[in-house]
């Protein structure tokens, strides 16, 4: 008798198939907003006038990344591998769905030259003012088919923000040329 030995078959295992790169980089970028949420408890929330503080809008801002950091995570880990079929599926439609960031690039240094100009003149003109130009400017180029809309909205968005802030919010924004509040 001849003993063959044949190789033992074994079912795939189904184990997690966890993106280690992308939880790295999720671990870094927790870490970063830790020290940032810590830094913005460390300032003030209010000022003595009782106004919002440095403070104030950091910790939203902190506190929020990190809730949507261990939401990502924790999302990465109990994820359940898919087929091959649907994972090789939903891997094109992502790619798909990625902005091309080299498509367009006049518009995309356009824009950040409107930035720049936005931030030059929000303490000459105002808050709301510049806002308005540079959503003026921006959306007249970008949606050259809705002119109208592109005015209403660079109009409202500003004014509207500025009131918020500056009203509501007490936050004490640029005032410039005009007299608003």
């Amino acid at each position: 008798m001849t003993a063959t030995s044949q190789p033992s078959v074994s079912a795939p295992t189904r184990g997690r198939n966890v993106n280690w790169p992308k939880m790295a980089f999720l671990g870094v970028l927790l870490l970063v907003f830790a020290v940032y949420t810590e830094m913005a408890m460390g300032m003030e929330w209010r000022t003595a006038a009782g106004r919002i503080g440095p403070g104030f809008f950091p910790r939203i801002l902190g506190a929020t990344a990190i809730v949507v950091i261990v939401a990502a995570a924790v999302r990465e880990i109990v994820s359940r591998p898919d087929d091959e079929e649907s994972t090789s599926e939903v891997e094109a439609a992502e790619e798909a769905a990625e902005p091309d960031l080299g498509r367009h690039p006049l518009a995309l240094v356009a824009f950040i030259a409107a930035s720049a100009v936005f931030v030059a003149l929000l303490g000459l003109l105002g808050a709301a003012l510049a806002g308005i130009l540079f959503l003026g400017v921006t959306l007249w180029f970008l949606d050259r088919e809705h002119h109208v809309r592109a005015v209403i909205i660079a109009i409202a968005v500003p004014v509207v923000l500025y009131l918020a802030l500056q009203t509501g919010l007490n936050v004490g924004l640029p005032q410039g040329i005009l007299p608003l509040g």
